[in-house]
């Protein structure tokens, strides 16, 4: 796998409009895993405001990848949330694992945590933050 070709970054809330219609439609298809919790146009509000974050990945300029997440600050301690991935390819993804970190930990977040789906049975993972 070429990586020279990819490219990830997190979009500013002014500019997620510009590109929503190429990004909805790698968020529907995580609609079916997700239970009805959430439609892709539910986080639109929110990534405008700056309430959640847009992170992309493209290859030749297309993007491939799409993740949403939101800092949730609890009484004790803040966490990453990854809401929303989609995309092709995830091994793609996981080469800009460390960037989605450091914003996790820029934001003071402890922790990060993420849902999963396997086996038809939902499970969901904490992972620390190393600081």
């Amino acid at each position: 796998m070429d990586i020279s070709r990819l490219k990830a970054q997190i979009v500013q809330p002014e500019d997620v409009a510009y590109i929503w219609d190429q990004v909805a439609p790698l968020l529907e298809k995580v609609k079916e895993h997700s239970e009805g919790e959430a439609e892709p146009d539910d986080f639109l509000e929110a990534l405008t405001h700056g309430d959640m974050q847009l992170w992309i990945v493209t290859e030749d300029k297309e993007i491939i990848v799409a993740l949403v997440t939101q800092v949730v600050a609890y009484p004790q301690k803040k966490i990453l949330r990854l809401i929303s991935l989609a995309g092709e390819d995830f091994n793609k993804f996981k080469h800009f694992l460390d960037m989605v970190q450091s914003f996790g930990i820029k934001q003071a977040a402890l922790a990060l945590s993420y849902g999963a789906e396997k086996d038809g049975r939902n499970f969901s993972l904490i992972g620390n933050l190393i600081t």
